[in-house]
């Protein structure tokens, strides 16, 4: 990046080392693949910088959803950030093909971290402005045009905001009608947008329906642990009746389609349930830290990031009261972006004395 300045006594070495790259490329990491080919172009090595583009071409994948990506780009302990990772083969590429419109697919990639996870460190943040700002198409340049319909009323946006701008319209009851769960958006530019619309409201917990959405997903169900000659065991509830002193196991299985952060895992547990872990405190599994928090009348989960994968959690409570109880049911939601929210369905649990 900076040839201006004399090599001087290290020219030799400089040689030497562009001479390996040259030849060992090809087992780089994505990261390293990225700035070796910027610096390849820079020093005159086209043949090879194009190669590299090429091959980076190859591995990418491209979807609608997320524009184009790589999918073992993933942020490690002892790694640089996905994000670091995108916006260094983002600009190999401007940097060799121009502003292609693949520019504008992976500068798709890069918002939508942002909407469900932080960038991160304060050079990750400032690679992914600097991509945004200086290649492909200028998102800035281009006012937007939106048109929201919530039912038969039209959402009223401000025409004097620009495309950094922030709508919220809140509803209550009586307002609320029908036809207000179907929504109709209209832009006229294809500058990303993204919001969320929230419907509350209270029933009977023994009459709420599944939540199942196609980012992230939970699935609650229970098991009696018994011990049998092959060790514990264990039996679905449906299966067999419960007592009281009877050790079950509260199963949340966990399911991201991409990565997030700062997620929020809630567990309503029925009245006849006694935890039998009493302390809160840092949980490690599946390569992550979490904390779980144990509450009177729930289980909190309290994840700092999770990447895209399935996952389960078991916790075991105690059975101490006999009678007719019903189950509470699980809730994922992400915080960081609230919108994406998930919750199981409960179940009625008869225990015996």
């Amino acid at each position: 990046m900076y040839r201006d300045i004399p090599l001087g006594s290290a020219l030799e070495a400089h040689k030497y080392y562009m001479s390996l790259a040259q030849k060992q490329w090809t087992g780089f990491t994505l990261y390293e693949k990225g700035i070796t080919a910027t610096t390849m172009w820079h020093y005159g090595f086209r043949e090879i910088a194009t190669r590299m583009i090429q091959s980076l071409r190859e591995y990418a994948t491209i979807n609608t959803e997320m524009g184009m990506f790589w999918a073992n780009n993933n942020t490690g302990y002892y790694s640089n950030s996905a994000v670091m990772t995108q916006t260094a083969i983002l600009e190999a590429f401007y940097e060799v093909e121009g502003n292609i419109p693949e520019l504008d697919l992976m500068k798709q990639w890069l918002l939508r971290q942002k909407q469900t996870q932080s960038w991160g460190s304060v050079p990750s943040t400032v690679d992914a402005i600097y991509a945004l700002l200086r290649t492909g198409k200028d998102l800035l340049s281009e006012t937007e045009h939106l048109t929201v319909f919530v039912g038969n009323q039209e959402v009223k946006t401000n025409k004097t905001d620009d495309v950094l701008g922030y709508i919220k319209k809140s509803w209550e009851a009586p307002e609320i009608k029908a036809d207000m769960t179907h929504v109709k958006i209209t832009k006229a530019t294809d500058n990303p947008t993204w919001g969320g619309l929230y419907l509350q409201y209270f029933d009977k917990l023994d009459q709420v329906q599944k939540v199942k959405g196609s980012i992230l997903n939970v699935e609650k169900k229970l098991f009696i642990e018994k011990n049998t000659d092959n060790g514990a065991e264990l039996i679905p509830l449906n299966k067999e009746a419960l007592n009281i002193g009877d050790k079950v196991i509260v199963r949340l299985t966990l399911m991201l389609d991409r990565d997030m952060e700062y997620l929020f895992l809630q567990d309503l547990r029925a009245a006849c349930f006694e935890p039998a872990q009493q302390l809160s405190g840092l949980e490690w599994k599946f390569g992550s830290v979490y904390y779980q928090e144990t509450k009177d009348v729930t289980t909190n989960f309290f994840f700092n990031s999770l990447g895209k994968g399935t996952y389960v959690l078991e916790y075991p409570v105690w059975v101490n009261q006999a009678g007719e109880f019903q189950d509470g049911i699980a809730t994922l939601q992400c915080i960081y972006a609230p919108e994406f929210i998930s919750h199981s369905i409960a179940s009625k649990i008869q225990v015996s004395e």
